[in-house]
C-alpha cells in the first residue's frame, strides 16, 4: 500500500492540481493506495482569510492522527508527500517526523524554489528528518542541483519528474492569419509575474510598429494590476483584457496565440503550468529564467531571458524578428508541437518510473 499525503483541490493551485493528476494516474493504474487529503476543501472558499489558517491547524491535527494510527495498524509502507514552500514546512515536519518513527519509504516531492534560492534552516532540519534514505522527486536540473548544493542530498536519491507530465498530447492549431502576430499573458495578473512587462512589450511592438493584437487574462492580484490593465487598454485597442478563463475558454485563448509572454519576477517561481498549457498549442514561449522555466522554455523551443531594464525591448525584437524568420508559420508551429510531445512521452516515463519504484519498495519492505 502507498499512502498518499496530499492536499488536493479545492483550493485549486498548481501544486494541488498536479497532486490530483498523480492520484489520478495511480488509480488509473489500479494500485492499492490510501489517501489524506492535509487541505481542509471542505472550507476551501474560506481559502485566504485569517480564519482558514484554523482550520488548516485543525484539519493537520486530524490528518496527523490519521496517518499516525494508519501506520501504527501497517508500518513500513511507502508515504508520498509533496512539501510545502515556505512556514507551511512546519506541518511538514510533523508529518515526515510520524512516518519516520515507523520507518516508512518517504517520497518527498518538491515544488517550491523557496528554500532552493536562499538556505533555509527549517528545510535544513526538515531534509535531516527525511533521512539519507528519501526519495526527493524534484521538478528540473536546476532544483535538483540547488538540492544537492545547499542540503547534501545525494543525486542517486534525486528523480525528476516535469509538470508536463500530467498534460495531454498537442493540440495542433494551424494559423490561418498572418496579418497580426498574436501574443498573451495568463496569470494571477500582478507585477512579479511579469504584468508590467508585457505591457511595455506592447509599447515597444507599437513603436517597432509591428502590426500585433494582444490578449491579458486571469485574475488580478491586486488593485494595481487592474489600474495597469485599464490603463493599457485606453492607451492602446491592440490590447484586450478576457478576464479569468476556465476550461474551454481557456483553451481557445491558447489556440488564438503566436506567441505567449511570461516574462515572471516572481522570487519562488518553479515549473509554472501555464508554460506547457500554451506550448500544447504550439506557441513559441518568451520568458524569463526564474527557477526550470530556462529548461523548459529551451526544450520548447522558445527564448529566455535574463531580466534587466531592457527586458521588454528584448522581448519585443525578439517577437519581431520571429515574425520576419517565420517562426509563426503552421511549419515552424509543428516542429514546437513534436517538441512538445516529446518532453510530454518523456516526462510521462519519469512518472511510470516512480510510481513503479515507490510500489517495489512497498513490496520489498512488506516481504
Amino acid at each position: 500500500m502507498i499512502v498518499f499525503l496530499m492536499d488536493l483541490p479545492n483550493p485549486l493551485h498548481g501544486m494541488s492540481s498536479v497532486n490530483q493528476a498523480i492520484l489520478d494516474k495511480v488509480n488509473f493504474e489500479g494500485k492499492e493506495n490510501y489517501v489524506i487529503n492535509t487541505a481542509p476543501s471542505h472550507a476551501a472558499s474560506l481559502f485566504g482569510t485569517r480564519l482558514w489558517g484554523v482550520l488548516k491547524l485543525v484539519h493537520s491535527c486530524i490528518c496527523m492522527f490519521n496517518l499516525f494510527f494508519r501506520l501504527l495498524m501497517n508500518p513500513k509502507l511507502t508515504v508520498y508527500r509533496p512539501i510545502n514552500g515556505g512556514y507551511g514546512q512546519a506541518y511538514d515536519l510533523f508529518f515526515i517526523g510520524i512516518c519516520r518513527l515507523f520507518r516508512t519509504n518517504l517520497f518527498i516531492h518538491h515544488h517550491s524554489f523557496n528554500y532552493l534560492n536562499k538556505f533555509s534552516f527549517l528545510f535544513f532540519f526538515l531534509n535531516k528528518i527525511v533521512g539519507v534514505n528519501g526519495v526527493h522527486v524534484v521538478l528540473g536540473l536546476r532544483m535538483s542541483e540547488l538540492l544537492s548544493l545547499k542540503y547534501k542530498v545525494k543525486c542517486e536519491k534525486i528523480r525528476t519528474v516535469s509538470n508536463v507530465a500530467f498534460f495531454g498530447p498537442n493540440v495542433s492549431q494551424e494559423r490561418n492569419d498572418d496579418t497580426f502576430i498574436n501574443i498573451g499573458h495568463l496569470a494571477n495578473l500582478c507585477g512579479a509575474k511579469g504584468l508590467d512587462v508585457f505591457i511595455d512589450v506592447c509599447r515597444e511592438l507599437k513603436k517597432k510598429n509591428v502590426r500585433f493584437r494582444a490578449k491579458i487574462a486571469g485574475p488580478f492580484a491586486d488593485d494595481l494590476a487592474g489600474k495597469l490593465v485599464r490603463s493599457a487598454c485606453g492607451e492602446m485597442t491592440e490590447i484586450e483584457y478576457l478576464g479569468a478563463l476556465y476550461r474551454d475558454e481557456k483553451n481557445e485563448f491558447y489556440r488564438s496565440l503566436d506567441a505567449f509572454v511570461f516574462p515572471s519576477r516572481y522570487k519562488n517561481e518553479a515549473e509554472p503550468l501555464v508554460l506547457f498549457e500554451a506550448a500544447q498549442s504550439g506557441s513559441i514561449l518568451f520568458g524569463t529564467r526564474r527557477g526550470c522555466m530556462e529548461t523548459v522554455i529551451e526544450l520548447l523551443l522558445g527564448y529566455s531571458y535574463l531580466e534587466g531594464d531592457d527586458l521588454a525591448n528584448m522581448l519585443a525584437t525578439d517577437i519581431q524578428k520571429s515574425s520576419l524568420t517565420g517562426e509563426f508559420s503552421n511549419f515552424s508551429r509543428e516542429k514546437r508541437l513534436e517538441a512538445f510531445d516529446d518532453m510530454l512521452s518523456s516526462s510521462k516515463n519519469s512518472v511510470e518510473n516512480l510510481l513503479y519504484e515507490m510500489g517495489a519498495n512497498n513490496v520489498s519492505e512488506i516481504r
